[in-house]
């Protein structure tokens, strides 16, 4: 499985046991908008694929 998309937090919310609060990183990411994150996942990927390709050649 791939991840959709990832969402980068300050710190991961616990509960009362140290484990990870779902409900609460549920909250955190519910208003997310990626398209807030800067991030230009089709110009990374071209950059990886071009540098793959050229590996690949002995570039």
């Amino acid at each position: 499985m791939i991840p959709f998309e990832f969402v980068i937090v300050g710190e991961m919310p616990l509960n009362k046991n140290g484990k990870i609060d779902r409900k609460e990183l549920r909250k955190l990411i519910e208003g997310h908008d990626n398209q807030d994150s800067g991030y230009d996942s089709k110009s990374i990927e071209g950059k990886m694929k071009q540098k793959s390709m050229m590996k690949l050649q002995g570039n």
